[in-house]
């Protein structure tokens, strides 16, 4: 298979050349299709049935929840799960608050198509959905099991978990966030942070000016930190 080659536009997901329709409205990287479909079967196989409750979120999406959030229209939440008042903070402050469960928009792993949220169909349906809370992927939760398989299985179809750790800096656990890590190492290596840095300042974002005066901080701290 020919190494995927990736522009700008397409790692902050501006440009979707790069995707093909697995599923309607559901987008991937056109050399994940075959993987996560695999990985899929595999869990059918096991007793589950992953499905994908995100793949790939366009800027204009990642640029909704964001200003949204910022504007108290979405909740925020904390590492504890409580509700957070950004009108408390400074922007800088609600900025990484935000940015413990929602990327920066053009920072979001899920613009490359190689990213996915999964969740196990047989634990609910259309009166219960899943929320992608961490309780669904502990003991007790309805996506636990599958979780564990996924622990033990997913890397012999290429894919890991990125956000691990649920320390006091950075992007909080996330469980249900898996990466086909053979293909998004290429979009890592690819990321021009000076690149994104010019198109951001040409998009209507909340705040904006203090996102790009603390960009190269940020890319660190909830980007570059992830890169396995």
């Amino acid at each position: 298979m020919t190494k995927p080659v990736f522009n700008q536009l397409q790692l902050m997901g501006l440009d979707t050349s790069h995707l093909i329709e697995l599923y309607p409205n559901h987008f991937v990287h056109q050399q994940v299709a075959e993987p996560i479909k695999a990985l899929q079967l595999a869990s059918q196989q096991a007793g589950f049935d992953l499905r994908l409750a995100s793949s790939f979120r366009s800027f204009a999406r990642q640029q909704l929840i964001w200003n949204d959030k910022t504007q108290g229209k979405r909740p925020v939440f904390n590492r504890q799960q409580q509700q957070v008042d950004l009108s408390k903070y400074s922007e800088i402050d609600a900025i990484n608050k935000i940015c413990i469960y929602s990327a920066i928009p053009g920072f979001s792993r899920h613009h490359w198509g190689t990213d996915f949220d999964v969740y196990d169909a047989k634990q609910f349906d259309a009166e219960n959905r899943p929320q992608l809370t961490p309780d669904e992927y502990k003991s007790g939760g309805p996506n636990y099991p599958m979780y564990l398989w996924l622990l033990e299985n997913m890397s012999q179809f290429g894919f890991v978990h990125v956000y691990t750790d649920n320390q006091q800096t950075g992007v909080a656990a996330e469980p249900w966030h898996i990466s086909h890590l053979p293909t998004a190492k290429i979009a890592q290596q690819a990321f021009k942070l000076s690149e994104c840095t010019q198109i951001l300042s040409e998009q209507p974002l909340a705040y904006k000016q203090t996102l790009l005066d603390n960009l190269a901080d940020l890319y660190q701290t909830y980007v570059e930190a992830y890169y396995v």
